[in-house]
């Protein structure tokens, strides 16, 4: 009997390698990758100011790619430092942002008070306005103080029956009127200076509340006019109260008026108060007239004319507009108009300011 052989296999040692092994799987490293990339181009975005807004984006999609290679393992070291390198970004963005605003803010309060600003006592205010131009250039030659009067003029206009304003308390600087205004959201004021000192940047702010003495918004001044109100003198503005409605309920009013000014001339903006001269009011219940720079320096714009009207019940209008010149050389005059755009009410007084810039 014959037995045939068991086939044999291939040594696989026979030519003296080892056996070949599977390859190894390829990791994806792709969104760790991307993580990577996207951190270190926010954290250098983050350096330059004032687009601190893209480095804070691109620090969030680092962070959030990041996470998502490290929970799924696709590429987990790149991953984590796409973490890092976002939310060290956003730090960086946060503390350059910061000292940005803090920078602009700084330079526009330097703009706001140059160095040329002066101080003066209220008594030489006084005798600064009463004093002639003539007599100032003779009195201030060779000085600095000489480029700086036109600062301390004040100008007020008064058309009616003056007698109809009413008096504030002795002693005392205070709003002798106001009232919430129907066409928006702010409360024309009247303010009168019943001390013995002439004083300059008066602000008005406060709570405005409804009929209910439920809170509708807080809110100041943007400007009383003119800078300068002597002893005895008026002034009027408004207080722009913040809201998201488009005007304020009927009954709103400010019932705890915050009232600040500056004693005498302190350092304040550049305002340059005028003359309103020849003034009209047309039969269409337009308001026109010119503006006259009496002093000796040039005025530049916007050079701005407001206005107030009080009624025979103490309610006070405000309105505004520009002269038709944004420059008024020394001694000369530009015309204005404001048209009217509603029904006004007959006015007892009106009061008006024109106001322009030393630049």
């Amino acid at each position: 009997m014959t037995y045939e052989p068991y086939p044999t296999q291939p040594d696989p040692y026979s030519s003296g390698g080892y056996p070949p092994q599977p390859p190894a799987p390829q990791q994806r490293r792709g969104f760790g990758i991307a993580a990577m990339v996207v951190g270190i181009i926010s954290l250098l975005l983050a350096f330059i100011p004032f687009i601190g807004f893209i480095s804070f984006l691109l620090g969030l999609v680092a962070i959030g790619l990041g996470i998502f290679a490290v929970v799924k393992r696709r590429g987990k070291g790149q991953g984590i430092a796409g973490i890092i390198t976002g939310a060290v970004s956003l730090v960086v963005a946060l503390v350059v942002t910061l000292i940005a605003s803090a920078f602009v803010s700084i330079l526009e309060d330097e703009l706001q008070n140059p160095e040329d600003f002066f101080e003066m006592d209220p008594q030489e205010l006084e005798e600064l306005l009463e004093t002639p131009d003539a007599e100032i250039d003779a009195a201030s030659e060779g000085s600095d103080d000489i480029l700086n009067t036109p600062l301390a003029y004040s100008s007020l206009t008064v058309i009616g029956d003056e007698e109809a304003l009413p008096a504030g308390e002795a002693g005392e600087v205070s709003v002798v009127a106001i009232n919430r205004s129907e066409e928006n959201t702010t409360f024309p004021f009247i303010v009168q200076n019943q001390t013995d000192e002439a004083i300059s940047r008066v602000e008005v702010s406060g709570r405005a509340v409804d009929s209910d003495g439920e809170t509708l918004g807080t809110g100041s001044s943007h400007a009383v006019y003119p800078n300068v109100v002597l002893p005895g003198g008026y002034a009027f503005g408004y207080v722009y109260v913040d809201s998201s409605d488009y005007t304020l309920p009927s009954g709103a009013t400010i019932p705890d008026l915050r009232l600040e000014f500056t004693e005498g001339l302190g350092s304040y903006e550049s305002l340059i108060s005028l003359d309103i001269e020849n003034f009209e009011e047309l039969s269409n219940g337009d308001l026109t007239g010119d503006v006259v720079n009496p002093h000796d320096i040039d005025v530049g714009g916007p050079i701005g004319v407001d206005t107030v009207c009080l009624s025979g019940d103490d309610h006070v209008t405000y309105d505004q507009t520009y002269t038709d010149n944004d420059h008024i050389d020394a001694s000369d005059s530009s015309t204005w108009t404001l048209r009217s755009y509603r029904e006004t009410p007959e006015c007892t007084v009106r009061l008006l300011s024109s106001n322009g810039y030393d630049w």
